[in-house]
């Protein structure tokens, strides 16, 4: 039997992180589509690096994450377990800070930290104060993919090209913003958009950036980024303003996990070689804004409402295989 050199390298990530986190003890979160190890109570011994009295549950960092709004491969219920990035991330953290994990179902950190949960994942940093990220770990921005490695696009490269997009989606509303002149195409899922990529009946495909990245690394090795639309925005963790101790702790936490790799490792489970984006050098230059008066984007294309309009992401099925959701990730 042959092995190709991406199952090799692979197979070897898989084998260097089990060794990481084994060292760190914290628990090896599964691949996209296996069954991630969410319970870390049989983890190597770790010390407890915060006191109960900071924790909602003594000896469990309690995660929220919102499973009515999933966003593969950031976060999705399968078979009654939160799955993906955040729910192996906030994993890795537990078991780097000695401590079990528990998920719970939150939609606001302001009425859940402190009281249900310890923490809440994939948070922007509060414009009124009512938490605190304890540190970042992804990037929200509606970013354009291609079919082949051409670099960072030029508005020359995308104008008056077809772009797959879902439609009703977060990506196409922040296109419908610019002056920017594409023939647009709307499908029902990103998957579809995707596909419509693959065949050659789309030039570029527009949707949210790590359910993009997660579907070229999923299905579709050709499939490259090539720049986002707007400002990449940074999300992170969320803890009480007031909990101080524990906000010191998860930092401390996340910081020992990007510094020993699991992080990155974790990362590249669901995102391949996908980098952290930045706006100085991911961003695409001299998007023309919308003139008063005009139609922005011109729709010459199908436009074909989403499932899940307003969203913006790749989706997962229980078997593990890539499927289509929202602009964000449903399941």
């Amino acid at each position: 039997m042959i092995t190709s050199r991406k199952k090799i390298l692979a197979l070897a990530s898989m084998l260097t992180l089990t060794a990481a986190l084994f060292l760190s003890g914290c628990n090896l979160p599964a691949s996209p589509g296996g069954e991630p190890s969410n319970d870390t109570s049989s983890r190597t011994q770790v010390q407890q690096t915060v006191q109960d009295s900071a924790l909602v549950n003594a000896g469990t960092l309690t995660v929220g994450v919102n499973l009515d709004a999933a966003m593969a491969p950031l976060c999705y219920e399968q078979d009654g377990d939160a799955r993906g990035l955040d729910a192996d991330l906030a994993s890795a953290l537990a078991g780097q800070m000695g401590l079990k994990v528990k998920f719970v179902n939150v939609s606001s950190p302001a009425s859940s930290l402190g009281t249900v949960c310890d923490v809440v994942m994939g948070q922007r940093a509060s414009t009124e104060g009512v938490y605190t990220l304890a540190g970042t770990y992804a990037e929200s921005a509606s970013a354009f993919f291609h079919k082949g490695d051409t670099g960072i696009a030029k508005v020359d490269d995308l104008s008056s090209k077809r772009l797959g997009l879902q439609g009703g989606s977060v990506s196409e509303a922040a296109l419908d913003r610019t002056g920017l002149t594409v023939e647009k195409k709307g499908y029902g899922k990103v998957n579809d958009a995707f596909a419509a990529l693959e065949s050659g009946d789309v030039d570029y495909v527009l949707c949210e950036a790590y359910a993009g990245a997660y579907l070229a690394h999923s299905a579709y090795e050709d499939v490259r980024f090539v720049g986002t639309l707007n400002r990449p925005e940074a999300e992170g963790i969320a803890c009480s303003n007031s909990n101080t101790e524990l906000s010191s702790a998860v930092s401390s936490a996340l910081d020992t996990l990007k510094g020993n790799g699991v992080y990155s490792l974790i990362r590249s489970r669901w995102l391949g070689d996908f980098d952290s984006i930045e706006a100085e050098t991911d961003q695409v230059k001299n998007i023309p804004t919308k003139q008063e008066g005009t139609a922005g984007a011109t729709t010459t294309g199908s436009s074909t409402a989403g499932t899940a309009a307003g969203s913006n992401a790749a989706g997962s099925n229980a078997a593990g295989t890539t499927t289509t959701g929202s602009n964000a990730a449903g399941t």
